[in-house]
């Protein structure tokens, strides 16, 4: 058993290098008004995802744009209806509000999919999801989904390290983790 760990460790080792080197390709902005800007025939693949949202320039510092953000998407009518939430951490490691604010990433093995239900999915639907299309006061927002190709045979087992890695890095103020 210790020759498994020792390889397993030199392994773990090599992966997290090597996620540290990834970098997203940028696919697209969007908004709920001009959806059809989106080519979904570009992401029939499985890897790792990020969607953006656009400093809309109505806020000096992050943290008052932050709090007018959590404000809305915390909105009674869209709390506790299978919608990922904004993070203390997360929102606490950015101190400088840029134009383009890591929303979420995430990874699946059909990131055309999950794009569509992140967009579509409605309020009562049990499946996680940002469900921005529903959300009234997201309409105006602008959004860039950005993607990272992964055809590995090793998805459940890399995946999940490449996303937490990402995750870390990146600092998405919404998520599930």
């Amino acid at each position: 058993m210790e020759i498994i760990d020792q390889k397993i460790s030199i392994l773990q080792i090599e992966l997290q290098e090597y996620a540290q080197s990834l970098k997203f390709e940028q696919l697209c902005e969007f908004s709920m008004k001009n959806l059809e800007t989106i080519p979904w025939e570009k992401l029939n693949f499985q890897g790792l995802y990020l969607i953006e949202i656009k400093n809309d320039l109505k806020h000096n510092v992050f943290k008052e744009w932050s709090e007018e953000f959590c404000c809305r998407w915390q909105d009674p009518l869209y709390v506790r209806k299978w919608v990922s939430n904004p993070k203390k951490m997360r929102l606490s490691k950015h101190t400088e509000l840029k134009d383009w604010i890591p929303l979420y990433i995430g990874k699946s093995k059909k990131i055309k999919d999950r794009l569509y239900e992140h967009i579509h999915l409605k309020l009562d639907q049990p499946t996680t999801g940002l469900k921005l299309k529903i959300r009234e006061n997201m309409q105006n927002e602008v959004f860039r989904v950005s993607f990272i190709n992964m055809p590995t045979q090793n998805y459940d087992w890399v995946m999940p390290k490449f996303e937490k890695i990402l995750r870390d890095r990146i600092n998405p103020i919404i998520g599930r983790q």
